[in-house]
């Protein structure tokens, strides 16, 4: 037997030494947290200029759609203030599903399709930074206001 005050003992089978040489769930729990706080830390410096959406003017030259009424999947559309070495249809440009837009008098629309997404049409969009590793575009429409 192990004395554990001098006035009792514990037997040696209950007695495991290992269990004095453990951290206490405190301490368990305070490095948990720290390590938690460290990794959403570095998760938001990594990543948060990637969720604000760019503000681009440019021209529509071509849609891609299942038909002249269904949602727009892509835009071809040249963004001004770059230079374009031929004359062509632009770069191609996804655009979510139901993507909100405002028309020319700046009533905000949802659920139908943007009226100015035709070739031509001069757009604002609101243009997401999607890259990461894949064979994805490096951009994504978010919302679109009609100029015209």
């Amino acid at each position: 037997m192990r004395p554990v005050c001098p006035q009792w003992t514990v037997p040696a089978a209950l007695y495991d030494p290992m269990l004095s040489a453990m951290p206490s769930v405190r301490t368990l729990l305070a490095g948990l947290a720290l390590g938690a706080a460290a990794g959403a830390a570095a998760t938001y410096a990594l990543t948060a200029h990637r969720g604000t959406p760019t503000i681009v003017r440019g021209e529509v030259r071509g849609v891609s759609a299942d038909s002249p009424t269904a949602d727009v999947h892509a835009i071809a559309f040249r963004f001004d203030g770059r230079t374009y070495a031929t004359p062509g249809e632009g770069e191609s440009v996804p655009v979510v599903t139901d993507v909100p837009w405002t028309d020319a008098a700046g009533a905000h629309h949802e659920g139908d399709r943007p009226a100015c997404l035709a070739t031509g049409q001069r757009v604002e969009l609101a243009v997401l930074d999607v890259r990461g590793q894949g064979a994805w575009a490096p951009n994504l429409v978010v919302w679109v206001h009609c100029l015209t």
